[in-house]
Order: structure tokens, then C-alpha cells, then sequence
């Protein structure tokens, strides 16, 4: 094989075009535009949030498993909420993708660089902060999170790994948890990992045509029952599959393909 040949055709998505495609469907890179289901988890967040904006709450909690879609579903409220933040008294929303964000936002070296608080310093303003893996941070920084995140300035929706909220719970610390509404993820439907697949491929195409043959209406299926509702697992079939299909100069993927596979 000519290495270099080989590596320009694939820097360049030479690879790709065969499949109709302008760039990889399912890397686990999180855009509003694939987002599908949660509906009722969505309906659940509009509830909660208007016991945010009261006082009735302090913070919104979405709970799940490891790949369950805790942070393609935190993305995809972030996203949507900005139409409805005046309405509910914030005058804005921000949103923190894990603890280096969080370190560089809340305690900058040097501190004074903290242009957030700054900018809160002295103002009567309220802030909807969008926390991803909370319960890492909090691992890190500890109640000092929420001593930073004043109440009477931020109100937070965030993820937990479910574990690790039960293990926080099971440890009895004498430091007690902000009053928080909970949303549980569990696994999405078999429709629903169906659409993902089929929105991915969609979404990153160059001639749908070709693009949505990839995969046989039964390979879909195959994948969406392997993947029992989680999402991760779900993509990460997927993208082997895709994988294996290049290696081996194959067009499209069969049942009798997958089955090979």
C-alpha cells in the first residue's frame, strides 16, 4: 500500500465521497441537529425549569448511566432555552463543559480574571448555568462549587453519573445538597436509535441518495437491538461498522455484511 497516497486520499474524504458523504456520521461529537426523543424528559425540564426561575429549586439534575445521552441532552436544552430566558427572569445562560471550563470560568489564575463573577459583581442579575459532569467537578472543588455558584445569582442544571449521585448520597456527608428536581435518563427507544442513525447519515451527507443506503433497513434494526437504548453504545457500533466497510472496499452494508462483521 502507498502510505502517502493512501493518507492524502483520506485527509482529503476521498474515502468518503463513494458513500455520498462530506464528513464521518458517527463520531461521538454532539450537534442539536441529530438530537432525537426525550420528549417527555423534555417536557419534564420545561416543568423544573419554571421551579428553577420560582425558588422552588435550586438546581436540575438529570441522572444516568455511563452513555446514556446525559450530555447530547444537557446540549440540546442549552440550545433551546435562550428563546425563553427573559420570559422566566434570567438575563442569560452559560454553559460549562466539564471541570477544566469550570476551573477556568469560576477560579482562573489569576483570579481576578474571573470575568464572569466580575461582570456579576454588584449587579442584581440571575444566571442559568449548564453544568456537563458535575459530579466530577464536585469530586475536584467539593462544596466549594456551590459556594461559588451563588443562589441568589445562578440557578444550575447538570449532569451526574447515577453511581456516583448514589454513592454521594450513600457517604452521609454532613454537607447538604441544594434542593434539586431530578430527570432520569434511561435508554431511548428502538424508533428512536433508528432515527439516529438514519438523522447522522442525513446530516452528513453530500447526495442523500446514496448517503441513506448505507446501511439495509435491517442492519439499522440490528444495530439499534445491540445497542439496548444507549445511545453511545449505539454510535460506537455504528462507527465500526462504517470502519469496516472502508477497509474492506465494500459500498453499502447488508445483513449479510453485518453478519460478517
Amino acid at each position: 500500500m502507498d502510505y502517502k497516497k493512501t493518507i492524502r486520499q483520506i485527509m482529503k474524504g476521498e474515502y468518503l465521497s463513494k458513500f455520498g458523504l462530506l464528513r464521518e456520521p458517527f463520531y461521538l461529537i454532539n450537534d442539536t441537529k441529530d438530537f432525537v426523543g426525550r420528549k417527555a424528559e423534555e417536557k419534564q425540564f420545561l416543568i423544573s425549569l419554571v421551579s428553577l426561575s420560582r425558588g422552588l429549586a435550586k438546581q436540575l439534575v438529570i441522572l444516568g448511566s455511563h452513555g446514556i445521552g446525559k450530555t447530547a441532552f444537557l446540549d440540546y436544552l442549552f440550545s433551546k432555552s435562550n428563546s425563553i430566558l427573559n420570559d422566566l427572569g434570567y438575563n442569560k445562560a452559560i454553559y460549562i463543559s466539564g471541570i477544566i471550563d469550570f476551573k477556568n470560568t469560576f477560579f482562573p489564575s489569576p483570579p481576578e480574571e474571573s470575568n464572569l463573577l466580575n461582570e456579576l459583581k454588584g449587579k442584581d442579575q440571575k444566571v442559568l448555568v449548564f453544568i456537563d459532569d458535575l459530579d466530577v467537578i464536585f469530586e475536584r472543588y467539593n462544596i466549594s462549587v456551590f459556594e461559588t455558584l451563588d443562589p441568589s445569582k445562578f440557578d444550575i442544571i447538570c449532569t451526574w453519573n447515577s453511581t456516583s449521585w448514589r454513592r454521594l448520597k450513600e457517604r452521609g456527608s454532613s454537607f447538604k445538597m441544594p434542593k434539586s428536581d431530578i430527570i432520569i435518563l434511561k435508554g431511548i427507544s428502538n424508533d428512536d436509535c433508528v432515527e439516529i442513525i438514519k438523522r447522522r447519515l442525513a446530516n452528513s451527507s453530500s447526495n442523500i441518495n446514496i448517503a441513506k443506503n448505507i446501511f439495509e433497513d435491517k442492519v439499522i434494526s440490528q444495530l439499534s437491538l445491540y445497542s439496548r437504548g444507549n445511545p453511545y453504545s449505539l454510535l460506537t457500533y455504528a462507527n465500526r461498522l462504517f470502519k469496516y466497510l472502508v477497509s474492506n472496499n465494500y459500498e453499502k452494508c447488508s445483513i449479510e455484511i453485518f453478519n460478517e462483521f
